[in-house]
């Protein structure tokens, strides 16, 4: 069987490549056509684009500063940060949270867990989920702190869609339930430690009356808590906001 026959210009696969004819349009982009658009700047492609003249139907829109025109949607209303706050904005505690120094809106030993919570007013219903969920603040929040002249310790609290009631209370009782360390008892003096005895051992009487002695046994093994520092002023009277800072609140308690 005879082997193919390849044909090559010049007889050689290597040969130089043969340069072809010249447009007979004048440029090898040139359009066969001859369009009226030629471009004077010489386009590749022979043509140029040309705006298509205004239409008879078009209405004009005036356009705001801001080449907007229309007016921007209303933010959504949401959680309001510090910058709202330096701005001015009024805060307003919830009323079962504000302060009340005669009739607190709420009955609360915060001795025990927040889920004893009545209302003070009969017939002297507990806190609902419903009510626990109600914002800590108007216009929501998303953090807040607290503080009282009586304690040496700041609550704090944040959710992402705003503090809630139950935030607030939990955040405060969970920080209260903490026991002191070596630290705080040696910064006390020997007449506040004396006091702040007296406070722990009247607070696991207490648990030993309402949960029996294994209760008053684990309240005595565990020692001093925070709760203790406040001694005999244990009922809540509700939170205030501070002129002084921002996201602040301060908290009150009387004696019981």
């Amino acid at each position: 069987m005879s082997s193919p026959i390849y044909y090559h210009p010049n007889g050689s696969p290597y040969a130089a490549a043969i340069p072809l004819p010249v447009s007979p349009y004048g440029s090898p982009y040139g359009s066969p056509y001859g369009s009226p658009y030629a471009s004077p700047m010489g386009s590749p492609y022979g043509v140029q684009l040309v705006p298509l003249p205004p239409s008879p139907y078009a209405v004009p829109l005036p356009l705001t500063p801001t080449h907007n025109p229309l007016p921007l949607p209303p933010s959504p209303s949401g959680p309001v940060t510090a910058t709202a706050l330096a701005a001015g904005t009024s805060f307003a505690p919830h009323p079962l949270l504000a302060l009340d120094a005669e009739d607190p809106a709420i009955a609360w030993d915060v001795r025990i867990p927040p889920d004893t919570i009545r209302k003070s007013e009969p017939p002297f219903h507990p806190l609902t989920a419903h009510l626990r969920n109600q914002p800590a603040v108007s216009p929501p929040w998303t953090f807040v702190r607290l503080r009282s002249t009586l304690l040496p310790w700041i609550v704090e609290c944040s959710n992402p869609t705003g503090v809630t009631i139950g935030d607030v209370l939990d955040a405060v009782y969970e920080c209260l339930r903490k026991r002191i360390d070596r630290d705080e008892w040696r910064d006390a003096s020997k007449e506040f430690q004396g006091r702040l005895l007296e406070a722990w051992e009247r607070r696991c009487i207490m648990a030993g009356n309402d949960e029996g002695r294994a209760a008053r046994a684990r309240e005595e093994q565990k020692g001093i808590r925070r709760v203790d520092w406040l001694l005999w002023d244990v009922e809540w009277l509700g939170i205030e906001r501070s002129k002084d800072e921002l996201e602040t609140w301060d908290m009150y308690f009387r004696s019981r």
